[in-house]
């Protein structure tokens, strides 16, 4: 009798190999960008816009995460049973986490709040900031494309290992 899973593991093999050059050439990212870039102006608006929403949503973890910080050492404190203080820490630890996260969505950002930062702060003309956008996001789309690309390799082989002994099942037959 055949070992139709292990065949089928050796066509996925074959698949999850053959996947990189395929997704490599279904588009090219020149002309993907061709119609996607914007003028400074309305990338400055958009970023502008972008850090009141990492301010507003900062700000909200932050709060949220001093409740839960604040619940959790208030029910830590008066309750004597271990299970229920061992919940209250977690609370704590989640409330502290909130709160971190929250002051680097609110003061940090992301990578695009340090390049919009920059060129705002620089001497280039607005023409000039325009084109290193129009650079930075055909780079930004190519590494965005390998990472992509990457984690769907790594995933499929983990996926392929992992099931009945992955390549073992495959040799045996």
């Amino acid at each position: 009798m055949y070992n139709w899973v292990g065949r089928f593991k050796f066509f996925l093999a074959i698949l999850v190999i053959s996947t990189p050059s395929v997704l490599l050439a279904a588009k090219d990212p020149v002309l993907f960008l061709s119609n996607d870039i914007s003028t400074w102006e309305s990338y400055a608006a958009s970023m502008e816009a972008q850090s009141h929403k990492d301010y507003e949503a900062g700000l909200s973890y932050v709060i949220s995460g001093s409740l839960a910080l604040a619940g959790g050492l208030i029910g830590e404190s008066v309750t004597s049973d271990n299970l229920e203080k061992a919940t209250y820490t977690i609370f704590q630890t989640i409330g502290i986490a909130s709160i971190g996260y929250g002051a680097y969505t609110w003061k940090v950002g992301n990578a695009d709040r340090d390049i919009y930062l920059a060129l705002s702060r620089s001497k280039l003309t607005f023409e000039q900031r325009a084109h290193f956008l129009k650079v930075y996001k055909l780079q930004k789309l190519q590494t965005e494309r390998k990472e992509k690309n990457i984690k769907a390799i790594t995933h499929a082989l983990i996926g392929f290992f992992s099931v009945d002994g992955g390549m073992q099942s495959v040799m045996n037959g």
